[in-house]
């Protein structure tokens, strides 16, 4: 049975891997997914001069913040709110266009069409695989098909090990980026064991009922009181610490170990997803709502990370204080991060994000509910049963 990130002990993650992995081998390893996002953004700004970035209204503020820390033109778009991928055609720019599609919940939300459309301009097209690592497109994984792709592997990622990763498939931008990431700084045993020591802090706090009564609590206090980031900083509640260029490190020895580890449980953990996401799509197939992993065609290559659903009816928020009272959690993922990056967004225009912001409900982590199953489903038919079955 795959080993959960719930049930890693404080040894375990101090344990050496000694397992041939080659999949991080073509990676630029550093100490976080924004990192490897700031780094490649400065690289192509060096270059290129003024770049015009493309990225989802509807995605985590951490990505509009990095981006803006380095004062290129930040455009966002609109969302299908029932694919996730891009609603922005046809695409105008004077200078160098970067373009962004972001993997949501395990989904990669890869859109041919569009790639082609910004290779004929000249442009970049950069696969944020943040959440879709391990989702597969036409038989290829997530992140092969532009010409670089980000990775975070922090805890409540899909290989969750602390620290992320830039993979290139642009030959002329590798050789670009090779000397950025070599003068990067080399982390210390020290840093890398207190890292670690960071990540294992990190699986407590993700806890539903620590998240719910602790890490959420100090997100909150953090906005009030600066002098709390210090002690957030680089965790799972870390959603305000700046990137630049003195603070990116490479990832260290012991934190890439834990990630060959993880990645060596990564398959079985992916049968463990599936039969619980299974099961959740089977059941809520009688409900009003609209259930993702339903769709077939679109999600053959999903990594289970996430189970979201939009509600046709009601606000969510209730059903996620009761989804949360019985031991689980769920959470209305990224709602407030449109409209706190761009306040001036329209709902005219931004219609599929507004959905999302509006009806969306994300249950995380769904390995961690691998024979609980009956319960959560038993939690389901409670907040449904005043509602009609189609």
């Amino acid at each position: 049975m795959a080993v959960s990130i719930y049930e890693l002990k404080l040894g375990y993650l101090f344990k050496k891997a000694k397992i041939n992995a080659s999949e991080l081998n073509d990676l630029l390893l550093v100490d976080s997914g924004r990192s490897a996002l700031f780094l490649l953004l400065q690289t192509l700004q060096k270059e290129h001069g003024q770049l015009d970035v493309y990225v989802n209204a509807y995605t985590t503020d951490v990505v509009h913040t990095t981006i803006r820390s380095l004062g290129v033109n930040l455009i966002p778009y609109d969302i299908d709110p029932y694919d996730f991928r891009a609603r922005v055609r046809p695409i105008s720019t004077s200078a160098k266009l970067v373009f962004i599609q972001t993997g949501l919940f395990g989904f990669n939300c890869f859109d041919k069409d569009l790639y082609h459309l910004v290779k004929e301009q000249g442009g970049y097209f950069i696969e944020d695989c943040c959440n879709s690592f391990g989702s597969i497109i036409e038989d290829q994984p997530a992140g092969s098909y532009g010409d670089a792709a980000i990775y975070s592997f922090r805890v409540g990622k899909a290989l969750s090990s602390g620290g992320g990763a830039l993979k290139v498939n642009n030959e002329v931008l590798k050789k670009l980026l090779m000397p950025a990431y070599q003068s990067l700084m080399e982390i210390s045993p020290w840093q890398s064991r207190k890292n670690l020591y960071r990540v294992y802090i990190d699986y407590l706090l993700f806890e539903p009922f620590i998240l719910t009564n602790i890490s959420r609590p100090v997100r909150a206090l953090q906005k009030r009181f600066s002098i709390l980031n210090g002690l957030v900083q680089g965790g799972v509640v870390d959603t305000l610490s700046k990137v630049d260029a003195s603070s990116i490190h490479k990832m260290g020895p012991l934190q890439i170990d834990l990630a060959l580890k993880r990645l060596y449980n990564f398959d079985n953990e992916l049968k463990e997803k599936k039969v619980v996401s299974d099961y959740l799509s089977k059941h809520l197939e009688k409900y009003d709502v609209y259930v993702y992993s339903n769709c077939s065609e679109n999600y053959k290559g999903w990594n289970y990370l996430f189970f979201p659903i939009l509600l046709e009816r009601d606000q969510p928020d209730e059903f996620i204080k009761l989804v949360r009272k019985s031991g689980f959690d769920a959470t209305r993922f990224h709602f407030e991060s449109p409209l706190k990056s761009f306040p001036d967004l329209s709902r005219k225009d931004f219609s599929g994000t507004f959905k999302l912001i509006d009806k969306l409900v994300v249950i995380p982590n769904t390995t961690r509910m691998r024979g609980k199953e009956e319960k959560l489903v038993n939690v389901i038919d409670h907040y449904f049963s005043n509602i009609k079955p189609r």
